[in-house]
């Protein structure tokens, strides 16, 4: 019951993120001067992130992303959740 509910909320958020960052309808681009800080934060690396990183000596990785690497980040993030939890 689990597993089938987050897939069914991941699948959502990744129809919807990549709906709104390529179109729903069509391919598409935040092109016009007028969405530039949109497009910006879609493709630029200007989001402050910190990774976990679990290795032998475990550790925070600071780093700059986008709004499109984090939204498949948390997707591929939810999708290992899901595979263990099966």
């Amino acid at each position: 019951m689990f597993v089938d509910l987050l897939k069914a909320h991941l699948d959502g958020f990744e129809s919807s993120h990549h709906g709104v960052y390529l179109g729903f309808n069509k391919l598409r681009r935040y092109s016009d001067t007028s969405s530039s800080k949109l497009r910006s934060i879609w493709e630029d690396s200007i989001l402050v992130t910190q990774t976990w990183v679990d290795t032998h000596q475990s550790h925070e990785e600071d780093g700059n992303t986008t709004l499109w690497e984090l939204g498949n980040d948390f997707v591929a993030a939810g999708r290992e959740v899901m595979s263990n939890a099966e």
